[in-house]
């Protein structure tokens, strides 16, 4: 155990000095990289200890990096749904979250269906097929009145279109997966006809 503690004394005797650091505050990396050891016998060697510092492009870069992925990580966020008319359904896709207004005209338990209707323009005959399994332990007896106007919060699953095989298909049927709807309360409809 002597023996080990003799060998920076031996150091130190042979002519190494460590200077402390600078006393300034808040700069311990500068600090460091100002110390020297001075060799004494054979004149004064300067040996800086080097500490790499950002320069404004690599704060920047840094920067730029954190937007990013705090941006990726914004993106996984609802997708907001796209209001319209319920005659201008069959313009959209499958898979497209949309927002209308409909009149319930039937209503089935057995498959949990609600059709809704809008008959504007007039010469619309649209009718929406509305899903709402995912619903029904919130769905009360006046959301599915006949006659009774509901607002929709849903995504479109199917929208049949003419082809090749099925020339005649019904163009006017569109069916919606519910996620969310409410009684339309105090409705000014030809407000919201104008709207769009």
């Amino acid at each position: 155990m002597l023996a080990s503690l003799q060998l920076p004394l031996a150091t130190v005797s042979a002519g190494y000095h460590w200077q402390p650091p600078s006393s300034t505050p808040g700069d311990f990396p500068n600090q460091l990289a100002s110390d020297q050891v001075m060799r004494t016998n054979k004149g004064t060697l300067q040996s800086p200890i080097s500490f790499p510092q950002p320069t404004g492009a690599a704060v920047h870069q840094e920067e730029s990096r954190f937007v990013r992925s705090k941006t990726s990580i914004m993106s996984y966020g609802p997708v907001p749904s796209r209001r319209c008319l319920l005659s201008h359904l069959p313009q959209h896709e499958v898979r497209d979250k949309v927002r209308f207004l409909g009149c319930v005209t039937s209503y089935s338990t057995a498959s949990g269906t609600l059709i809704l209707e809008h008959p504007y323009p007039q010469d619309s005959h649209v009718k929406v097929h509305l899903d709402v399994k995912l619903l029904l332990q919130s769905l009360d007896h006046e959301q599915t009145d006949i006659g009774q106007w509901i607002h929709v919060i849903g995504y479109i699953t199917l929208v049949p279109r003419p082809s090749s095989k099925a020339p005649t298909v019904d163009c006017g049927r569109v069916h919606v997966q519910a996620i969310v709807l409410w009684k339309a309360e105090e409705l000014d409809l030809a407000a919201y006809e104008a709207s769009f």
